[in-house]
């Protein structure tokens, strides 16, 4: 079905959800549920389905006199350039804008990349290109090749959403990855395959981007289950590197570890470990369909993350918020090759 013909009630028809319900989830009103947003989603795309931006604006001002017009185009913030091809050292970092152009694109509006780095000058000159262009909503993306991660943008102009959790400063609305209940059914699976030495090879930097959720999941689970050895995370007792790592495992033992820098499988292979014979490796990364491991659900992330930033951008919510909001969604369980056994092959809930 063409575009021209496809309408808000053809839709609800083929959906099988109301007028209602169909027109608050493509506005991306947070009273719809995620699973019936997608669902819709799924649908308007199938059907050609995109959003007419000037009734948007008329309906906008009907419901809410006051609300401040919605701007057309809205802005990704990323570490490097992005362009046609994936960049080789991030590939997923292209996923992820790909994803939210997607997104925009089914609300009516276009996202474009812009680089952002490091340095407070080039920043504030970014703010003023943005702000004279007439860009007021902002996506930052992921932060990782410089830390720690500080914006100075001249946020009084812009509404803005953080997609991660690497942004040290400022306090930003965020969709990001959970880890909570996920690592907890993790370890409850490599318990079940008989791993009983969990041990964290992973940087600082990574474990305080994370909120050191793999340490303090693992000793609620420890505390639960006394059978599991307590093993010294890498960092705490070693530097970050190949010659710390070997010393690590030759003192520490572990029969797993949970890793999310890939450089390490390098390490093993000097000392010639064998995976997962010898050493299982789970991936809070996971890359590919032989690592075992935790998987990001980019499109859901992304999806989210467009549809909170533009709730901002109509309402008229621009600066930095009094009090940041944080929407977490789980990861995909990719089952994989690097642990031993079979029990651990199922999905986590969804």
């Amino acid at each position: 079905m063409s575009s021209s013909k496809c309408n808000l009630r053809s839709i609800a028809k083929a959906s099988g959800y109301s007028v209602a319900t169909v027109s608050m989830a493509l506005r991306g009103l947070g009273r719809v549920p995620p699973e019936t947003r997608r669902k819709i989603e799924k649908v308007a795309n199938e059907l050609g389905y995109v959003r007419d931006l000037e009734m948007s604006r008329l309906m906008s001002r009907a419901r809410r006199p006051t609300q401040a017009t919605p701007r057309e185009t809205l802005v990704f913030l990323s570490e490097m350039p992005l362009g046609v091809s994936p960049p080789p050292q991030s590939p997923w970092l292209h996923d992820m804008f790909a994803a939210a152009k997607k997104a925009a694109h089914l609300l009516g509006y276009e996202l474009e990349p812009m680089t952002i780095r490091p340095d407070a000058s080039a920043q504030q000159k970014l703010s003023r290109t943005l702000y004279t262009r007439g860009v007021r909503g902002l996506l930052a993306g992921p932060i990782t090749k410089w830390s720690p991660a500080v914006l100075r943008l001249d946020w009084n102009h812009f509404a803005c959403v953080e997609l991660g959790s690497t942004i040290s400063k400022p306090s930003l609305h965020r969709v990001e990855r959970g880890y909570y209940d996920d690592l907890l059914e993790l370890y409850a699976r490599l318990h079940t395959a008989g791993y009983r030495r969990i041990g964290l090879a992973m940087p600082e930097n990574r474990l305080e981007y994370m909120r050191h959720m793999p340490e303090a999941t693992l000793l609620v689970f420890q505390k639960q289950h006394p059978e599991i050895h307590y093993i010294t995370p890498l960092t705490a007792s070693h530097e970050w590197s190949q010659a710390g790592f070997k010393h690590w495992l030759k003192e520490q033992k572990p029969d797993v570890i949970l890793i999310y820098e890939s450089q390490v499988l390098s390490w093993l292979r000097h000392p010639k470990i064998r995976v997962p014979q010898d050493l299982g490796v789970v991936f809070l990364d996971s890359l590919g369909q032989t690592q075992t491991g935790l998987v990001p659900d980019i499109n859901l992330l992304a999806r989210e993350a467009i549809h909170l930033l533009v709730r901002l951008v109509q309402s008229g919510e621009w600066g930095l918020p009094r009090r940041a909001r944080s929407h977490r969604f789980r990861n995909i369980f990719n089952p994989g090759k690097t642990i031993r056994g079979t029990l651990i092959r199922h999905s986590l809930t969804r």
